[in-house]
């Protein structure tokens, strides 16, 4: 299961390991393939997974690199960090940075 969109969709929808293998296991039954020759597993799933998930950082990580902005602001599970005064930056948020994911874009 290397489909970037497979997990990205199943990172929305907050689905375990175990509810995606079974997903792909029902979908490609459902499609008439023969089990037997796929490798459907839990662990195989959140290898794929883990992988897909560090190949998609990587692009953002690029992307941003290459044209970084003036300001940004990191956002973790939808709050702001603190720095390490404890300080919250909370002029960032009116500066008209949007944040896609871990990356801001201004």
């Amino acid at each position: 299961m290397e489909c970037v969109d497979i997990c990205s969709t199943a990172d929305r929808l907050g689905l375990s390991d175990n509810q995606v293998t079974a997903l792909v296991s029902a979908t490609l039954k459902a499609g008439g393939a023969d089990l037997d020759k796929f490798v459907i597993s839990t662990s195989t799933t959140r290898r794929n997974r883990m992988l897909t998930r560090y190949h998609i950082s990587q692009e953002y990580m690029a992307a941003f690199s290459e044209d970084p902005p003036k300001y940004a602001a990191l956002h973790w599970d939808g709050k702001m960090l603190r720095d390490v005064w404890e300080v919250i930056w909370d002029h960032v948020r009116d500066s008209g940075c949007a944040c896609l994911r871990t990356t801001c874009i201004s």
